[in-house]
């Protein structure tokens, strides 16, 4: 939505913005407002269709498992009607600006626009009317959102160096001395997100600062903003003092794309084509053709003087927005209940009206008409506060001038407060107000290099304690893979369908097997028949000549030295499962569904997940990888406790530990996220789910940061000791604030609502979020310690699965999961008799009088 706000200025009107437009269509755009304006729709695509559907103003990307000349065959079946040049000019009812001049693609391997400002810029938002101003926007949700925005120029030119790239990884990274945490430290903000828009636009990008605000962030959102522009000025700083930012940033962030560049998964075909021929689009200059798989990830070039130039001549409050989304504000609902009680006042004043007059009313009420329901899930709960209840009015709303205020104390008298504007599209309402120009000038001087500086925003700037991020010690170094057994090894035959002719008596004939396995040490390979006989044979090449080989169906070989000759007929691709395949008439019955398919053979025991610790504390499992051979291990824990689930208020305490453990892990976790290193936490009526996953060579470091923090809650006593020292002062309430406000956003969508209340009728131990958040609203840090204690005491069981692909050693990976949980209290009590039920309701035998069907004729 806010794109389609961007171009309206205060009021609703001024000039034709870029963003200010309804770019792709809805019934509203499409049927209403034309019909209303009298406007030829039809003729219009048509135009449109004419002026922009043509083979030189497309690009085109085909992907399949076909060889070249087919895919330029169907190329040309397909698209050979596009016209080469455009049947129409582009017709100027449609509106926006001319597009720019193509620029031609670059063949070398250097930066495409060495200059730092392309000539190309046309900014997205009306300087005059949407440029220095402060939006608040009433959510549909639950939410307290600050985003900063910066038109820049076109980024694509600098595929090369990506310096928006840059610039987000130091605005927003989330480490000691980053903006989040000075943030979180004053109980303003608990997340953030800075993206720089480098590729949509030949025009122009967005460079976009967000924070997710407690409630206190958005009475103080002048502040959250300061901290923005004081860690600006402090990368001015290093650009002065130093002549740029230490080399040591570009190479993590060239080492991460290089990686994650390398082992990339495989992604799905309809989205690698899009973002294929969205690099390759004509309008826009495009990395050279060597360069188009990689050039949207990889980084080539460290470009300081790129990255100071957005610094200097972009990243200033005079060239931004602020969009404030806060319920604060209220609901959209809120509001539609005003506007629908306004009407139906407005009708009973006018019942005595003529005719057409009332069809017009009960046609307004109809559409307008809201049905508000409690955002929670409890048919109890009471109804949702109206605006006014939440903002209780509000005492300024400009100053004297008309600016938006420099503060928002909002204690606001609803005499006091105007009615918002309302974007016409999705029906958002909003305020917008200039930014005051002393508040401006303020930000203008904490952005200021420390030369420069004022004596206020240099205090400003220790206070806050910003700095670079630190030197990231999850960067992996090593990717080797973990080799096969000898015994079960790979080859490109494995799982494959064969054909072997075979001496039965004086006769040779054919019998259909599938390769299960190959032992790399004798250089055999073990085949599974249709009898379920098993049998080795050996191969007349080995493993090494067999990659270099070109096998496809058909092939035909040799094994046991010349005896026995053999047929490929459905060769397996990537390691998939094993494949029965006959080649004749019996596999067409298959394809037709007269016949049942093969029965594959059993899965060897060498590919099960195998026991390598078993004990009263910890049972390990693992399972090496053979499909997607990535240097990457997942560790999965899960713990069981016959309390996680008992009442609402062990579960509340229960959803209140895990959002309290990503708050503490937040710093150490953003560090490992950057270099693909990822982990879970999540409550259920049984326990509680962890995962570590990531690049394995420093997930284990991951993983004993991660079991600290969670053994760290276990034997306090909340009187005596507390919160454990990770929890961080203030944070309690902080992330109690959260979670409340996740519980009153569940049951916002209608699928998410109806299967809550059926999971309900079946379980009645699955507690409404509505019973929740009414005791999460008691819960203090003393009954929040207690319970934690009382659930983590009263473990049942704990499983580890360990999906792993390098070579260290795995029993050593056991005992130091053993060790560590044993560190914490003096013993890991293990219950074995006591096991957390889930009760389900049985359901009515005879339900056949519910069931509805269509009308019959006799209705």
């Amino acid at each position: 939505r806010r794109p389609v706000i961007a171009g309206r200025g205060e009021g609703g009107s001024g000039c034709r913005c870029r963003l200010g437009t309804f770019s792709w269509g809805n019934r509203w755009s499409l049927c209403d407002v034309p019909r209303f304006t009298g406007t030829d729709m039809d003729g219009l695509l048509r135009k449109f269709y004419g002026a922009y559907y043509y083979a030189s103003n497309m690009a085109l990307v085909l992907l399949g498992g076909y060889g070249l000349d087919d895919l330029q065959n169907m190329a040309v079946r397909h698209f050979s009607d596009v016209p080469p040049r455009p049947k129409c000019e582009p017709p100027h009812d449609l509106g926006g600006d001319p597009v720019p001049p193509a620029v031609p693609v670059s063949d070398s391997d250097s930066e495409t626009d060495s200059s730092p400002s392309s000539s190309n810029f046309l900014p997205p938002f009306c300087p005059a009317r949407s440029l220095r101003r402060l939006y608040r926007i009433v959510p549909v949700d639950n939410r307290h959102v600050i985003t900063i925005i910066y038109p820049l120029p076109p980024q694509y030119p600098h595929w090369r160096s990506k310096p928006t790239n840059v610039l987000a990884h130091l605005l927003g990274h989330e480490a000691a001395g980053s903006i989040l945490a000075h943030l979180k430290a004053r109980g303003l903000a608990t997340g953030c997100s800075v993206e720089g828009d480098d590729a949509t636009s030949s025009t122009h990008s967005l460079f976009t600062v967000s924070f997710t605000l407690s409630e206190n962030g958005v009475l103080r959102w002048t502040e959250c903003v300061d901290a923005v522009y004081l860690y600006l000025g402090m990368l001015r700083s290093h650009f002065e003092t130093e002549g740029t930012l230490p080399l040591r940033i570009y190479e993590e962030l060239r080492e991460v794309s290089e990686m994650s560049y390398k082992f990339a998964e495989e992604t799905h075909a309809g989205d690698f084509v899009t973002d294929l021929v969205e690099t390759i689009v004509p309008k826009r200059i495009a990395p050279p053709q060597d360069r188009l798989l990689d050039a949207e990830t990889r980084m080539f070039e460290w470009r300081p003087d790129l990255v100071k130039d957005i610094l200097e001549n972009f990243l200033s409050p005079s060239n931004s927005r602020v969009d404030l989304m806060s319920t604060v504000f209220g609901r959209s609902n809120d509001y539609e209940e005003i506007e629908n009680d306004d009407k139906k006042k407005d009708n009973n004043r006018d019942v005595d009206d003529d005719d057409d007059d009332d069809d017009d009313n009960s046609k307004n009420m109809t559409n307008n008409e809201t049905v508000l329901c409690c955002s929670c899930d409890d048919p109890s709960a009471p109804p949702p506060p109206t605006a006014f209840d939440l903002m209780k009015a509000m005492n300024v709303w400009r100053d004297n001038a008309g600016y938006a205020p420099s503060a928002m104390p909002f204690t606001p008298s609803q005499d006091g407060a105007p009615p918002p504007q309302m974007e016409p599209t999705f029906g958002t309402k909003f305020w917008c107000h200039a930014i005051h120009p002393d508040t401006l000038v303020r930000w203008e001087g904490m952005r200021e290099p420390a030369t420069r500086r004022s004596k206020e925003a240099t205090e400003a700037v220790e206070r806050a304690g910003l700095a670079l991020p630190p030197k990231n010690n999850f960067v992996p170094t090593e990717f080797g893979l973990r080799a096969l057994p000898p015994d079960d090894d790979d080859h490109p035959l494995v799982s494959s369908s064969l054909k072997l002719c075979i001496a039965v008596g004086k006769k040779k004939t054919w019998f259909a097997a599938t390769v299960q396995r190959y032992n790399s040490i004798k250089n055999q390979i073990l085949l599974f028949f249709e009898d379920e006989d098993e049998k080795w044979y050996t191969l007349d090449f080995n493993s090494v000549e067999a990659k270099s080989m070109k096998l496809n169906n058909g092939y035909e070989g040799t094994l046991n030295g010349g005896k026995v000759k053999f047929r490929i007929v459905a060769l397996a691709m990537n390691n998939a499962g094993p494949i029965r395949k006959y080649e004749d008439d019996t596999d067409d019955h298959v394809e037709d569904g007269t016949a049942f398919p093969p029965v594959p053979p059993a899965t060897p025991a060498s590919r099960l997940p195998k026991k390598i610790v078993n004990n009263k504390v910890l049972k390990l499992w693992h399972l090496q990888d053979r499909k997607f051979h990535r240097p990457s291990a997942d560790l999965r824990l899960h713990i069981t406790s016959n309390r996680a689930n008992a009442t609402p208020h062990e579960r509340a305490c229960g959803d209140l530990f895990v959002v309290l453990i990503r708050d503490a892990m937040m710093e150490v976790a953003y560090m490992a996220e950057v270099c693909e290193l990822f982990y879970w936490l999540s409550s259920s009526d049984t326990g509680y789910s962890l995962r570590v996953s990531g690049f394995d060579h420093r997930l284990l470091a991951l993983a004993t940061e991660f079991l600290k923090t969670f053994l760290s809650f276990r034997d306090r006593e909340g009187a005596r000791d507390g919160l454990p020292e990770v929890v961080k002062e203030g944070r309690f309430e902080q992330c109690r604030e959260i979670l409340m406000r996740s519980y009153s956003n569940a049951g916002s969508k209608s699928s998410q609502r109806c299967s809550n209340a059926r999971l309900r009728c079946l379980r009645p131990t699955i507690w409404s979020d509505y019973s929740k958040l009414e005791v999460l609203k008691k819960i203090t840090v003393e009954s929040f310690t207690d319970t934690m204690t009382l659930i983590l005491e009263k473990v049942i069981y704990s499983r580890f699965l360990f999906v792993r692909v390098l070579s260290f050693v795995l029993l050593t990976t056991g005992k130091w999961i053993v060790r560590l949980l044993l560190s914490h209290s003096c013993l890991w009590k293990v219950y074995t008799t006591e096991i957390a039920m889930r009760r389900m309701l049985k359901m009515l035998q005879n339900y056949s009088k519910y069931i509805l069907g269509p009308r019959g004729k006799e209705g």
